[in-house]
C-alpha cells in the first residue's frame, strides 16, 4: 500500500472539516438556547459519514485526492440543499423531486468532472475547501470559545452576588422539608386564560386551594423571556447593567437560590427536557426518559430527535430524501418517523408523559431536595388535545386552540401529580407553581401575568396576590430558615429581544 503524502492527509482533512462546520455554525447561531450534549451525536454521525464517504470513494478512484474532492462536493450539496429549498420557498416553494433532482444532476455532473479531468482540479477544491472549511471551523469555535468566557465572567458575578446576599439569620439546623420548583412555561393567569383563549381553570385553581396552594392572582412576570424570568426568581433579585444580553447570563447553578441550597445540605434533582439550555442548574440527580428507551429508539435516531437536531435536518438533503420516502409510508414499519418536527415533538411530547410518571415518585429519594421541574406545557409546539393525547397543532391559526387544550391538559394533570407528591412525602413538602411568562409573541397584558401558586405549609409565609417570582424565594427561605430578606417591590420589564436593556417597565395588568 503507498505511503500517504502530506497533501493526500491535508485532502482527507478538508472533509471532516467541511462534515462539522456546518454542526458548529448552526450550533452557534443558537448558541444560548443549546447545552452542547444536543450537538453531539449530529457532530459525531457528520464525521462518521464523512469518513465513511471517503472510504466509499477512495475504492471507487483509488486516489486520495479524487475520493475527497467528490466527498466534498457532495458534503457541500448536501449541507446546501435546505439553505436553497427555504431561500426559494420565500418566493415560491419549489417542488421537492425537481430540486433534488438538480442537486443530483450536479453531483452526478461534479463527478464526472473530477473524474475525467486533471487531478490539478481535484487537488486545488480540496485546498480551497480546506482553507474556508478550516476558518469557518476556527472561526466557530472561537466563537464558541468567547461564548465560554462570557458565561464564565457571568458565572463569577453571580457567585459574587450570591455571595452578598447571604442574609442574617439563615438558620442552617432549621429542619428542611423537600421543595419542588415547577415551572410550567407559558402558563397564563387566569384572567388571561378566559378572555384570551375561552378557557375557565376556576376548577384547576380550587382544586389548588384545596389541596393548601396559595394562589397569587394578581402576580405577574418579572421579565418577558423564561432566562429572564427563572434567573431573577433564582437570583432572588432583578438583573443589573452586568448583565445585558441572554447569552451573557449566568447559568442557574451559581445564583443565589442554588448556592444557599447547597449550603444548607439540600441536593439537587432535575429532569431532561427539550430545552437544553434550561438544565444548568447545578443538579445531582439528572431524571432522563433516555433512560428507559428501548432498542428501537437507540438504534434508529429518529425515535427521539432532539430540536437542534430537527433544525440540522430541515437544512440538509436528507431532509428532501425523507419527503420522498414518506411517499411511500404505507411500506414502512408504522413507528417509523420520517418527519424531523414531528420526531422531535413527538419526543417532547414522551418527554412531558414522562416527567408527570416519575414526579409522584421523587418523594421516595433521599431528602432534603430541591426539585426542579421545567414543564414546556403549554408553551409550543402544542403537542397535546385536552385529554393527552398526542395531536400536534403548527400552523398560527391553530395558536388558540392548541394553547387552550395544552393548558387544559397541564392543568387537570399536574393538580393530579401535585396531590400524589404531598402523598407520598414524609413530611409535607414546599412546592411553587409558576408560569415563567404567558403565551409567546403576545402584548404586555397577556403576556406578563402568570399561575402564581405556593405550597406553604406551616403557617402564614407572608404572601400576597401580586407577589412576583423574584420574591419567591425570598418569602421561603424568610419563612422557614429565618433569612431576613426585605420584599423587593414586583414589577415586570417587557420586550422583544434578547437584550435586557431593551425591557420596558409595565404596569400590573390586574383589574
Amino acid at each position: 500500500m503507498p505511503k500517504l503524502q502530506r497533501s493526500d492527509l491535508l485532502a482527507a482533512a478538508s472533509v471532516f472539516l467541511l462534515a462539522a462546520a456546518p454542526i458548529l455554525a448552526l450550533h452557534n447561531f443558537n448558541i444560548q438556547y443549546l447545552h452542547y450534549s444536543a450537538v453531539l451525536r449530529s457532530l459525531w454521525l457528520a464525521l462518521l459519514g464523512a469518513a465513511g464517504l471517503l472510504l466509499l470513494f477512495g475504492l471507487l478512484f483509488r486516489n486520495v485526492q479524487r475520493a475527497s474532492a467528490l466527498a466534498n462536493l457532495f458534503l457541500l450539496l448536501f449541507f446546501t440543499y435546505g439553505h436553497v429549498f427555504n431561500l426559494l420557498s420565500a418566493w415560491r416553494e419549489p417542488p421537492n423531486l425537481l430540486l433534488s433532482g438538480l442537486w443530483l444532476g450536479l453531483f452526478v455532473l461534479g463527478a464526472w468532472l473530477l473524474a475525467s479531468r486533471p487531478l490539478a482540479w481535484s487537488e486545488k477544491l480540496n485546498s480551497f475547501l480546506l482553507v474556508a472549511a478550516g476558518l469557518l471551523v476556527v472561526f466557530n469555535l472561537s466563537n464558541i470559545l468567547l461564548y465560554e468566557n462570557a458565561k464564565h465572567r457571568a458565572n463569577l458575578a453571580s457567585l459574587r452576588s450570591a455571595a452578598e446576599q447571604t442574609p442574617a439569620g439563615l438558620d442552617p439546623d432549621a429542619p428542611r422539608p423537600d421543595i419542588y420548583y415547577i415551572i410550567l412555561d407559558a402558563h397564563a393567569r387566569s384572567d388571561v386564560l378566559l378572555e384570551r383563549f375561552g378557557y375557565d381553570d376556576t376548577a384547576f385553581i380550587q382544586n389548588l386551594e384545596s389541596q393548601g396552594f396559595y394562589v397569587a392572582a394578581c402576580s405577574q412576570a418579572n421579565y418577558w423571556r423564561t432566562e429572564f424570568s427563572i434567573g431573577s426568581a433564582l437570583r432572588m433579585d432583578y438583573f443589573g447593567p452586568e448583565f445585558r444580553e441572554a447569552d451573557a447570563l449566568p447559568d442557574w447553578q451559581f445564583s443565589a437560590v442554588i448556592q444557599t441550597l447547597k449550603q444548607l445540605g439540600y441536593q439537587v434533582v432535575s429532569f431532561e427536557t427539550r430545552a437544553t439550555h434550561n438544565q444548568e442548574i447545578g443538579q445531582d440527580v439528572l431524571l432522563s426518559r433516555r433512560s428507559q428507551t428501548t432498542l428501537y429508539e437507540n438504534f434508529y435516531p429518529f425515535a427521539n430527535l432532539n430540536d437542534f437536531e430537527a433544525n440540522l435536518v430541515k437544512t440538509t438533503w436528507l431532509h428532501s430524501w425523507l419527503q420522498l420516502l414518506g411517499n411511500y409510508q404505507g411500506l414502512l414499519p408504522e413507528d417509523m418517523i420520517l418527519d424531523a418536527d414531528n420526531a422531535a415533538y413527538l419526543e417532547h411530547y414522551r418527554q412531558t408523559l414522562y416527567i408527570l410518571d416519575e414526579l409522584p415518585r421523587v418523594p421516595y429519594l433521599d431528602s432534603p431536595k430541591f426539585v426542579y421541574v421545567h414543564l414546556l406545557v403549554p408553551h409550543e409546539p402544542f403537542v397535546f388535545d385536552a385529554s393527552g393525547r398526542y395531536h400536534f397543532r403548527h400552523t398560527q391559526d391553530e395558536f388558540t386552540e392548541g394553547y387552550r387544550n395544552n393548558a387544559e391538559f397541564i392543568d387537570a394533570r399536574i393538580a393530579e401529580v401535585l396531590a400524589e407528591i404531598i402523598e407520598n412525602s414524609a413530611a409535607p413538602p414546599i412546592i411553587i407553581l409558576q408560569g415563567d411568562h404567558g403565551p409567546n409573541g403576545s402584548p404586555p397584558e397577556t403576556l406578563l401575568p402568570i399561575l402564581n401558586a405556593y405550597h406553604f405549609p406551616g403557617g402564614d409565609a407572608g404572601l400576597y396576590e401580586r407577589i412576583s417570582p423574584v420574591n419567591s424565594f425570598r418569602a421561603l427561605f424568610g419563612h422557614y430558615f429565618g433569612a431576613d430578606y426585605a420584599t423587593l417591590q414586583d414589577v415586570s420589564y417587557y420586550g422583544r429581544g434578547t437584550d435586557l436593556s431593551e425591557g420596558v417597565l409595565v404596569e400590573n395588568y390586574c383589574d
